[in-house]
């Protein structure tokens, strides 16, 4: 989904598009690398043309987004990846990046406006693409991928609030929210809207 989402914005505008990312994951993958051998492992990588190049028959020119042009934020999966042979963001020339835990010593609206900014210098529009699984498992259990730590519910809406309200940003996706999982009264279902709501209200 991401990798298309940017390359339409891409010939949309035809000019530069920038991606905030804020996942538990840095997906960063290849189809060498990912323990799973899905796609959900690597947008990140297809976006910048790292590794696999899959995209090609489609017409599209890599990279769809230029590494520097890439703010990965609230991510906790590096040793992870790191021990799987994943790329880091290093390898890749992504230079903007704040870890999950990076994001909570801090102040969560301080790095979400400082990542809004450093992409709104580089670039004249960004994407915002949020990943559910960013949350703890605690605050948001129905996401088939859990991890140990995560942010809470008030620290992600702190952190995406300036990304989402800043005028270089044309749009928001939300992904990984697992119905399957979710209990008998849709709760986080509820909760997810609620979430969005907060990060949208002016």
């Amino acid at each position: 989904m991401v990798p298309a989402i940017v390359a339409a914005l891409r010939d949309r505008h035809r000019a530069p598009i920038g991606l905030a990312y804020v996942d538990g994951h840095l997906d960063l993958y290849d189809a060498r690398t990912s323990p799973t051998g899905e796609a959900a492992d690597m947008p990140v990588a297809l976006c910048v043309g790292a590794g696999d190049e899959p995209l090609g028959p489609l017409g599209w020119p890599l990279p769809l987004v230029e590494p520097r042009h890439v703010a990965l934020l609230a991510h906790r999966d590096t040793a992870e990846a790191r021990a799987d042979g994943s790329a880091l963001p290093e390898d890749v020339g992504i230079d903007l990046t704040r870890d999950a835990a990076s994001v909570q010593q801090g102040d969560p609206a301080a790095e979400g406006r400082s990542a809004a900014a450093a992409l709104a210098a580089r670039v004249p529009r960004f994407w915002l693409s949020l990943d559910i699984d960013v949350l703890s498992t605690a605050a948001f259990p129905a996401t088939p991928y859990h991890q140990d730590g995560g942010l809470s519910r008030d620290e992600l809406v702190a952190l995406c609030r300036p990304l989402a309200d800043h005028p270089a940003c044309v749009g928001m996706d939300v992904k990984c929210y697992d119905p399957g999982m979710d209990d008998a009264e849709r709760a986080n279902g509820r909760a997810l809207v609620a979430l969005i709501g907060a990060i949208l209200a002016p």
